[in-house]
């Protein structure tokens, strides 16, 4: 299932030492390969690997990272690789490659690698080995700013668990996959090309504003990026002068791909402050912000070739890149993203009506923006499983650079309850927003009766769901941290975990679910209910130490999800306009 769901699984990293056994990966001997590596080869390489690891092909994670290893390996290195992980006994396969290391080498190589002096592009031999060497170095410096302390015993075992939430997420991020072309296109289409374009008027004006293209031009066009890839010699990889060359939209085309692209140099400029380089000079590294790469994805080389750098900033880009755009000519940026947030619960509503429809049954089972008598809360969606209730509050907050991440243990904590939980600080200043909005609506649904006035033989159960966009919530340890802000924001509740009960209801422990998540189930519905999957997963991770992502790749539904109907069909509407209005084509999707 490459576009669907994929399991959790381990990779074991394989140190710069087990092939270069001369070499200590420090900044001075990363600048020291980068100076004698052609720029622009350096950064397409990274580029490559990148798709292939992330998913470009469709296969499993194993034969994934063998592609990757012996475009790049000799046949002699593969073996040294093999031997090193046997002995080690290490769980999953041996990991050469992995994204966060290719994004921190293109980003080092865009600073410190030459412009060549070839004028083709050669991933000879000679050029393999220094490539392998610079990434393997630059993974191991990625390694150790990301995971520098945060393992370290405080004697507290939570304690230990929220200290090392930071290294968690960035470590899932450093290997995560690129969602599927359908998935892609799909959710853009719905939430920014429909949703956002009914909430927000001005939207349309404002992105024509700010790129001269229109918001369903600029979703094709991305789309034809992608086309690009389907070529056998070197995937991939597109010519730049050759983009669109056999579409109706040429010129209109190369204009969208001055837009969406960049420069080995502008990288230079973009992802580089005088801080770092200073960092860099006393043999350390940095954290750095990727925005730049999400506004243009796609670099542009000497050569006349053209990669998109990372799958999953692409794919970030479709959705954010719109936004981001408009900024300069909006009056409000809180506005435009508080109003992409409607446009995103909207979507979400509306993936739960597929799944809850309208019936001729005089209860409802599904109750959109219920607003608690007698408060001004709102429920964002309220699903009724006879006799238990699944409540869901959706929270449009965006994936964070690593410098937010990594700034600190506890700085990372805070930002968390601020962008999910209940702010600190006078009550006249705490902002309610996610978990605290969603424990403030139970707490006063159950005292307004929204539930009903509950059994007096069995309690019903009351299953909390915070919906989130940001894939890396999946994460180790955020589930947990997440639930635990939730009990703590409720008032009223007796007992814990399980038993803790709220009046005549039970309220189960908080689940975070991901946007994906809920794609995934939408369809599924037709052979399992949601209020199923949940109370199984709750009832056998209450702790939340799994988070419910994992839960369904590895669970006994996992054979039963199936891909979102509504997302291909968005999807496949898109790819039809590209085909019949850029191409010229007729009927062949």
């Amino acid at each position: 299932m490459p576009d669907l769901l994929r399991s959790p699984q381990i990779a074991s990293f394989v140190p710069a030492g087990v092939l270069f056994h001369d070499s200590e990966a420090t900044a001075k001997s990363l600048v020291a390969i980068l100076s004698s590596m052609d720029r622009s080869a350096c950064i397409l390489m990274c580029g490559r690997l990148s798709h292939i690891l992330s998913g470009g092909f469709e296969c499993e994670l194993l034969e994934r990272h063998e592609r990757a290893a012996m475009m790049v390996l000799s046949p002699a290195q593969v073996k040294k690789v093999n031997q090193y992980h046997r002995e080690q006994r290490a769980a999953g396969p041996p990991v050469v490659f992995f994204r966060a290391q290719l994004l921190e080498l293109a980003r080092w190589a865009a600073e410190y690698a030459p412009d060549g002096t070839a004028s083709s592009l050669d991933f000879g031999p000679g050029f393999k080995q220094c490539f392998l060497k610079a990434a393997m170095m630059a993974g191991e410096l990625w390694s150790k700013w990301a995971f520098r302390s945060d393992f370290g015993s405080t004697g507290n075992r939570n304690e230990d668990r929220e200290r090392a939430l930071p290294s968690f997420r960035l470590g899932t991020g450093a290997a995560a996959e690129a969602p599927g072309l359908s998935r892609i296109i799909g959710r853009a289409s719905l939430i920014v090309g429909r949703h956002l374009v009914d909430v927000r008027g001005s939207f349309v004006d404002e992105f024509a504003q700010a790129t001269g293209l229109s918001v369903q031009d600029y979703l094709a066009y991305m789309a034809c990026i992608l086309m690009q890839y389907q070529k056998i010699d070197q995937p991939f990889l597109f010519e730049v002068e050759a983009f669109g060359a056999q579409t109706q939209h040429h010129k209109e085309l190369g204009q969208f791909l001055e837009l969406v692209s960049q420069t080995p140099d502008d990288m230079k400029r973009s992802l580089w402050t005088d801080d770092q380089r200073k960092a860099v000079d006393g043999g350390a590294n940095a954290a750095w912000d990727p925005k730049s790469l999400i506004e243009r994805p796609v670099i542009t080389t000497r050569f006349g070739i053209g990669v998109v750098i990372d799958p999953v900033l692409f794919a970030d880009a479709f959705m954010c890149g719109p936004l981001f755009r408009c900024i300069p000519v909006v009056e409000s940026v809180n506005g435009l993203f508080g109003d992409y947030g409607i446009a995103l619960e909207r979507y979400c509503q509306t993936l739960l009506r597929r799944m809850y429809p309208e019936t001729q049954s005089l209860v409802r089972r599904l109750e959109t923006n219920l607003v608690v008598p007698g408060t001004v809360y709102e429920v964002d969606a309220l699903v009724s499983c006879d006799p238990d209730f699944v409540v869901v509050e959706c929270k449009a907050a965006f994936a964070v650079h690593a410098a937010t991440i990594s700034s600190s243990p506890d700085a990372y904590r805070e930002f968390l309850l601020k962008k999910y939980g209940v702010s600190k600080g006078s009550e006249r200043d705490r902002k309610i927003k996610g978990v605290g909005q969603l424990a403030r609506v139970i707490r006063l649904g159950v005292e307004r009766k929204i539930f009903g006035d509950g059994p007096s033989s069995s309690s019903p159960q009351i299953l909390p769901v915070l919906l989130v966009q940001d894939e890396s919530m999946t994460a180790a340890g955020h589930a947990r941290f997440l639930s635990e802000a939730f009990r703590d924001a409720i008032d009223g509740v007796v007992g814990s975990g399980l038993d803790a009960r709220l009046g005549d209801f039970h309220v189960h422990p908080l689940i975070v679910m991901t946007v994906g998540d809920l794609e995934n189930l939408e369809t599924s519905s037709e052979h399992f209910a949601m209020a199923d999957i949940l109370r199984d997963y709750s009832n056998h991770h209450s702790d939340r130490n799994i988070s419910l992502h994992d839960y369904m790749a590895t669970s006994r539904y996992s054979g039963s999800l199936l891909h979102s109907r509504s997302l291909a069909e968005a999807g496949m509407e898109v790819l039809r306009r590209v085909e019949t209005e850029v191409f010229g084509l007729q009927g062949t999707t």
